[in-house]
């Protein structure tokens, strides 16, 4: 993997679909905010239980998502590809980290710290609103990804426990 420059954060961000809601200038506002983290195979980026330390921008790699329910099993929710936004919920409702995202390879994110964050999602800049946008956006697909899995798993037949 290599290192990413400011300039490469700015070039990978524009490129994803999610933040065609900011202009070069609101992205270029938006990358000198953004810290870059590097992970590794099997890396814990955010463990489930833990306090919100920001909001997570997947830039390249694969992530995997997965919760320890109250029983103790081990459900994985979602598998992140280089674009996804993760680590939302926790940021806007200052509760705990809900979920386990693991590195599932080499991956780079970038992380907005939470003082950040909240600035974005308090303000009424450009970059503000534009940023708001962007979250509304990550919160819906997941929303609508989360009811296509539920959609699943209730047309699956009901089986008695014996």
């Amino acid at each position: 993997m290599t290192r990413m420059t400011r300039e490469d954060l700015h070039d990978a961000l524009k490129k994803l679909v999610l933040f065609n809601a900011l202009d070069d200038r609101g992205l270029s506002a938006l990358s000198a905010i953004v810290r870059l983290e590097e992970y590794q195979d099997s890396d814990t980026v955010i463990q489930q239980g833990s306090p919100a330390n920001g909001v997570y921008i997947l830039l390249e790699g694969t992530i995997k998502v997965s919760m320890k329910t109250s029983t103790g099993a081990i459900v994985v929710l979602d598998e992140l590809s280089p674009g996804n936004v993760f680590g939302t919920l926790a940021a806007i409702d200052r509760k705990q980290r809900g979920a386990n995202c693991i590195a599932m390879s080499s991956v780079v994110v970038g992380r907005i710290a939470m003082l950040d964050f909240q600035d974005l999602m308090y303000g009424s800049s450009a970059l503000a609103l534009g940023f708001q946008i962007v979250i509304l956006r990550s919160i819906f697909q997941e929303l609508r990804e989360t009811n296509s899995q539920l959609s699943e798993l209730s047309a699956l037949p009901y089986l008695p426990l014996v």
